[in-house]
């Protein structure tokens, strides 16, 4: 009797401990759950001060103060510095718009924008570069890393590989050139390391 006594009161403690340990898993899972779904609104003071974590992709609007950091960014994304360390689609308006992968849209950092993948679309800003562009640059200065298509507007442009319009007003440069540079200073160096082709006011090569 003693025995069975206190089998039965082992086994009803394991059921109370699986019934208070299963809201609390449940619990878990849903948090996890909800962490990594998309949200419709972000709001950021200074990153990590803010409504959702960095992991969050924000889909429709996100508002930064003064500094936000998230994961993807599709719809608005506004505020003094605005950080996506994947992809963008949509308008990024600030002092300094960054995107970590691509870009669809409109990038408008005053001070810098930067897109470390293809920018599919638009830069203006003092500063703007790009791993890849398929649009336009407009800038003081403007960079790209791989291939440029399209139009680059400034005082200095360069490309590694310039399938585009280069308007510069004082410097203009490719490693590569496939297009027309306009400028001051017009340079095409080439892979292969020869003297570089170098023509004021207009240098072009098809």
């Amino acid at each position: 009797m003693n025995l069975n006594t206190a089998m039965r009161g082992l086994i009803g403690m394991l059921l109370l401990c699986c019934l208070a340990i299963a809201p609390a898993t449940a619990q878990e899972q849903a948090k996890e759950q909800d962490k990594d779904q998309d949200k419709g609104f972000q709001l950021a003071l200074w990153h990590p001060v803010q409504i959702f974590p960095s992991a969050t992709s924000i889909k429709g609007v996100r508002w930064n103060l003064f500094y936000g950091v998230n994961q993807d960014v599709h719809g608005l994304d506004i505020g003094l510095a605005n950080n996506a360390k994947g992809q963008v689609r949509g308008l990024q308006f600030g002092l300094v718009s960054l995107a970590g992968k691509d870009m669809d849209g409109w990038q408008a950092g005053w001070l810098i924008n930067r897109v470390g993948g293809k920018l599919t679309g638009i830069q203006t800003g003092i500063t703007n570069g790009a791993g890849e562009l398929h649009g336009m640059q407009v800038g003081l200065a403007n960079h790209v890393a791989g291939q440029a298509r399209g139009l680059q507007v400034g005082i200095i442009n360069h490309a590694q590989e310039a399938k585009t319009l280069q308007i510069g007003l004082l410097y203009n440069s490719a490693e590569n050139l496939h297009g027309v540079q306009i400028g001051l200073l017009n340079f095409f160096w080439n892979r292969k390391g020869d003297i570089p082709t170098f023509l004021p006011i207009i240098n072009a090569n098809f």
